[in-house]
């Protein structure tokens, strides 16, 4: 058959000519096809490898910024402890109470030991009180009943170099075997060593973070010491064994020089065979506690979009194969027609015919336009070529810096739920759901003197530049309300600051509360949000004061309000993104259906996380596949009745004459005895209620007028709170300077040791004005 089709086209001048046109064209086109496909195969590769680097760096700076966490957290603690003078203000047991409310406040540390030297406590000796934070409960041992902590690794080299250190992984001593590495300080006092601080990092938490990150759906994150001993693995088994006795060595083809450059702190890159797979190897080092961080993974995951590209390029040679040759066809049977018909007339006039007419012959010039438009393909191929290379490396850099964002963002709210685990009187639920990946929307929360901070906010605009100004609103939040406890006050100082720097013209809706835990007062200011709703034995709207969003206007006076909210009830906070969720009919999700999800909802056992969960559900039914065009938040904080009934509860009533403080005392030792408290805890309360109620004495009341100071007392068994309340001149003392007890007694300004030293003992100090009547609440955790 192909001998047939080869001698029918030798035997035709026009189908030879066609023949090596075509061949000719074709293969200058894949030769350049095929270049092209090389160089950008190349480029693609290097992207990839720049990727995979990229996702290095990422996850060595959240190691390390964990890592820096727990050493921060250490070494404030140590500032903390420094100021009370830790071997004069605190007793042994006092210590572990420390510790205890350290380790709620920072989450990040599992466990907090101080080793002495044994000249520090003389009547005990050697001494290393250790509280370890077990989820809801926390562990109290002396390390030294287990171990000779002086002769261990983190508290000898701390010893000998004064320095701080970070120890190597290994198994603490409780019953619970936690794998964890120690943050080592040393302690100085006037200039002599007394002993060691340790704060211990989980490598068991620390592993499920790292591997958390997915940068490739094979990919595996490990992080190593120097001896390639596991500290970060996905299977938290094989943490503390040797990555040697994980791996058969004999179906290893690596390059030796990796592990010398891992050792020696270098970053680099290579591959390796194992059991007949490519694997491609990236790693870095951590500095701060001499570790090296290391990601494995298959050649194909790496290689994902060069493989991809390949494909869709030979589909590309495949079809541009099939036009160039119908293409050549065409033109060349066009151009030949006039050669076949002079051919055709020239065998006339040889017969004899001398009537025929002779044909014109093709012209060089549509010679040269067929040369010309072979050039154009080639040229608009080749720019096609770079444009989709340009196009690939421009989209895999903003896609991973756009996630870093993302990652970052996330990391600024609230993500940890419930966020109060041992508190029985407050359940907080939110979400974050940006239509981009990154969004403007925000909130926040936290608990100062007894009283939760709260916001919502929606950045006008979308993307990056609505991110920065979500950034920028969360920690003027947090800022300005770390000393303002009025919502009306925080909103005004937020808008003059955000006003200042506003040369985008961006703005920011905000919602601010100030729930008061002890009492269930709200205070909030509203700044152009959204009107929050209260659910609880029914559901309505929370009445706000428009006022504006924040950022528009400099020297704009907000108007603020106040309302009580009962046990039981559910403060919900939403954005625009949910009421003007779109359908693809474009119709909107609407107050009305919102109200019916809470209505729905309203029910006492009803969790915060199932009342967002359900409303997430219902937008997500009522738009279905329609693409998210607003960024999604919402936030609910139930105010609940305190689970433990009280198993203790008095009260005594005193005039604000200062000679009845005896009979005080002998009311505060009533209530010590009745709790089964030590000596020392009695006279801590003593010296505090003496304190705060002398305060009331002495200055609510005008000189010569009588008044009365009433007193309650009452504890769940957790906690034991007093409530000394007058009906004198209002005063706050929650919101007065702290004193600077650094200075000498002859710089310091007058007043304010007494509030001080309240604040000192008891675990909280909560202020409110209730019907013309101060209220104080002191907590203490025994």
């Amino acid at each position: 058959m192909m001998k047939k089709v080869w001698a029918w086209i030798n035997g035709s001048f026009t189908l030879q000519l066609c023949f090596w046109i075509i061949l000719t064209t074709l293969l200058v086109f894949l030769c350049a096809f095929s270049v092209g496909l090389y160089f950008a195969s190349e480029n693609l590769k290097m992207e990839a490898d720049a990727k995979a680097n990229r996702e290095i760096d990422f996850v060595q700076l959240f190691v390390e910024k964990e890592l820096k966490g727990v050493s921060i957290a250490g070494e404030n603690l140590l500032k903390a402890l420094e100021r009370q003078n830790i071997q004069r203000q605190f007793s042994p047991e006092d210590l572990y109470d420390f510790f205890e409310i350290f380790l709620l406040d920072n989450p990040q540390v599992q466990g907090i030991a101080i080793g002495f030297e044994p000249e520090v406590y003389p009547e005990i000796g050697e001494y290393c009180p250790y509280v370890l934070h077990l989820g809801n409960t926390m562990q109290r041992s002396d390390i030294q009943k287990k171990y000779a902590y002086r002769e261990s690794p983190w508290y000898k080299k701390v010893k000998e170099t004064r320095a701080p250190h970070w120890s190597d992984p290994f198994r603490e001593s409780s019953d619970h075997h936690l794998i964890i590495s120690t943050y080592s300080i040393p302690i100085i006092h006037e200039g002599n060593f007394i002993g060691v601080l340790a704060v211990d990092l989980s490598l068991e938490r620390l592993s499920r973070l790292v591997n958390s990150i997915k940068p490739y759906p094979h990919a595996s994150l490990t992080v190593m010491d120097r001896q390639f001993m596991y500290i970060c693995h996905t299977d938290t088994n094989k943490i503390l064994t040797s990555s040697q006795d994980n791996v058969d060595t004999s179906a290893l083809d690596v390059d030796k020089s990796i592990f010398t450059d891992m050792i020696n702190h270098k970053r680099g890159q290579g591959t390796y065979t194992y059991q007949d797979s490519v694997y491609r190897f990236y790693y870095g080092p951590i500095r701060d506690a001499d570790w090296t961080i290391a990601m494995h993974c298959p050649e194909d995951d790496i290689l994902t979009e060069v493989k991809a590209l390949r494909k869709n390029m030979r589909r590309i040679a495949t079809l541009g194969t099939l036009v160039l040759f119908v293409i050549c066809i065409i033109v060349i049977r066009k151009h030949t027609k006039p050669i076949k018909q002079f051919s055709e007339a020239a065998q006339s006039i040889a017969k004899g015919n001398f009537n025929t007419k002779m044909p014109k012959i093709l012209h060089k010039n549509e010679l040269q336009q067929l040369s010309c438009s072979l050039d154009n393909m080639q040229h608009e191929l080749n720019d096609y070529m770079n444009h989709l290379k340009e196009t690939t490396e421009e989209k895999g850099r903003i896609e991973s810096e756009l996630r870093i964002a993302s990652n970052i963002q996330q990391a600024m709210i609230p993500k940890i739920f419930p966020p109060y685990p041992d508190r029985d009187d407050i359940d907080v639920y939110g979400i974050l759901v940006s239509a981009k990946a990154v969004g403007g929307d925000l909130y926040d929360f936290y608990i100062r003197d007894e009283k939760l901070f709260f916001c919502i906010g929606d950045v006008s605009g979308k993307g990056v530049p609505a991110s920065l100004v979500m950034a920028v609103t969360r920690s003027l939040f947090r800022i300005v309300s770390a000393h303002e406890p009025m919502p009306v006050r925080i909103a005004e100082s937020m808008n003059e600051s955000m006003s200042d720097m506003n040369e985008s013209m961006m703005f920011v809706t905000l919602f601010i509360g100030v729930l008061d835990l002890p009492t269930g007062k709200l205070r909030y200011c509203n700044a152009g949000h959204c009107a929050p709703l209260l659910i609880g034995s029914d559901v309505s709207m929370l009445p706000v004061k428009a006022n504006i969003p924040s950022g528009i206007m400099s020297g704009f006076k907000y108007e603020g309000q106040e309302c009580m909210i009962e046990p039981g009830t559910t403060i919900f906070l939403y954005t625009d993104g949910l009421t003007e969720a779109e359908n693809k009919n474009h119709a909107q999700f609407g107050e009305q259906r919102m109200l019916e999800v809470a209505e729905a909802n309203s029910k006492p056992h009803i969790t915060t996380k199932a009342l967002v969960m359900s409303m997430r559900e219902a937008v997500h039914n009522f738009v279905q596949e329609a693409e998210q065009s607003d960024d999604l938040t919402m936030c609910a904080i139930q105010y609940k009745r305190p689970q433990q009934e009280n198993v203790l509860q008095r009260s005594i009533t005193l005039p604000n004459d200062v000679s009845t403080i005896p009979q005080l005392a002998e009311f505060v030792d009533s209530i010590v005895e009745a709790c089964n408290l030590d000596m020392s805890v009695g006279m801590s309360l003593n010296l505090a209620l003496e304190e705060a109620v002398v305060n009331v004495m002495n200055y609510a009341y005008p000189e010569g007028t009588h008044g009365d100071v009433n007193i309650e007392a009452h504890s769940n068994g957790v906690m034991l709170t007093f409530v000394i309340s007058d009906s004198g001149t209002p005063f706050d003392p929650t919101i007065a300077r702290e004193v600077d007890t650094d200075l000498a007694a002859e710089d310091r300004p007058i007043g304010g040791l007494g509030i001080h030293l309240v604040r000192q003992i008891m675990d909280s100090m909560n202020y409110e004005r209730i019907d013309g009547k101060n209220i104080l609440t002191l907590r203490k955790k025994i």
